[in-house]
């Protein structure tokens, strides 16, 4: 009865995602690592510095080039974001939760995502050598990061989330952004060396996310 339980406890937890596809691509690995790391010493902190190294390594092995290193830091980069979905589960169940997590795990998702960018763009400019790749993975990072600025600053002025990168079709919200199915597509992308337009696309899209997300910030707090 104890182990049943526990196992309903563990899957209660599960991070409900933005969207299905990134539901159906983070708890198939999520529930099982759960499972194996709530009855270990290991430290919730512990797992996100984990999984923020294996963030690194991967964009290292993209700055390397060629296929094998594309491949392993693809499937590293996904497998650091499923870790990482397990930190905030394992303290939730062990009732260890703290302020300092939260923090701690943010800013190492930050650290992973940049190091992601910065990889994709140096080591695609080593193997087409066009300098344009350097100029969009710039725009692209500068996107990223204007973002998550942005979305700091209305949080800390307003005190409340906003959330406008999830769109709704047919009834379900999918999420435009860094979502656990962006790591799963980047996988694809890296490993039939599509990095150039992978850039392309975060330096176009992010101009427009960063743009609406300054519209509807304007239009939800103008009056307050």
């Amino acid at each position: 009865m104890a182990k049943k339980s526990a196992k309903q406890n563990i899957e209660k937890s599960i991070k409900k995602c933005r969207d299905p596809l990134s539901t159906a691509t983070l708890n198939w690995l999520a529930l099982p690592i759960t499972k194996i790391l709530v009855p270990t010493k290991i430290t919730p902190n512990q797992i996100t510095f984990i999984s923020t190294v294996m963030g690194l390594v991967s964009g290292a092995l993209f700055i390397f080039g060629g296929f094998t290193n594309r491949l392993i830091g693809s499937i590293l980069i996904y497998l650091s974001m499923v870790v990482d979905a397990t930190d905030g589960k394992v303290a939730r169940l062990r009732g260890i939760s703290s302020s300092f997590g939260g923090v701690f795990d943010e800013w190492c998702d930050r650290l992973r995502e940049y190091a992601l960018f910065l990889g994709i763009t140096i080591g695609t400019y080593l193997e087409n050598g066009k300098v344009a790749t350097l100029i969009v993975g710039f725009i692209a990072f500068a996107n990223f990061m204007f973002m998550h600025y942005s979305r700091a600053l209305i949080n800390s002025k307003y005190k409340e989330v906003v959330r406008e990168y999830t769109y709704k079709f047919k009834g379900i919200n999918y999420y435009v952004g860094f979502s656990p199915i962006t790591y799963f597509i980047i996988m694809f992308v890296m490993i039939f060396n599509f990095g150039y337009y992978f850039l392309w696309v975060y330096a176009v899209l992010g101009i427009a996310l960063w743009l609406k997300k300054i519209m509807t910030a304007y239009k939800k707090f103008k009056n307050v």
